[in-house]
């Protein structure tokens, strides 16, 4: 087996967990389904991160927690673009998904928060 083909497995079996599992927030919200399908492989199913897919794209789990004291700082215009363009290794999104539900995605982010956390505008 090749290492592009071990890599591959390495992402879609680290990845399964992930997709498998729904938070209580999550049931029945279409913009949880989107971020289960295409976020939770590697920010994780809490988006706090995947040790194993930071390790597998060599970076710090903290770049793949969204819930981090640095990505809460971070201004919902900001998030947006990272969102759509992409940024290092996360790949772009503005052509797979709409403007609604990236801003789904967003606000579904924001539900995960402890409560009485404020969101940057």
């Amino acid at each position: 087996m090749n290492r592009s083909s071990l890599l591959l497995l390495t992402v879609l079996f680290a990845a399964s967990p992930a997709l498998a599992s729904v938070d209580s927030k999550a049931e029945g919200n279409p913009s949880a389904a989107l971020y289960s399908k295409n976020c939770a492989s590697c920010h994780g199913a809490d988006a706090h991160g995947k040790a194993t897919m930071a390790k597998v794209l060599k970076v710090e789990l903290a770049a793949l927690d969204l819930l981090s004291a640095k990505a809460k700082d971070a201004k919902a215009e900001d998030l947006k673009t990272v969102v759509e363009n992409g940024r290092g290794k996360m790949p772009a999104y503005g052509k797979k998904l709409t403007g609604e539900e990236i801003a789904g995605l967003l606000g579904y982010l924001h539900s995960l928060r402890e409560p009485g956390e404020k969101k940057k505008d």
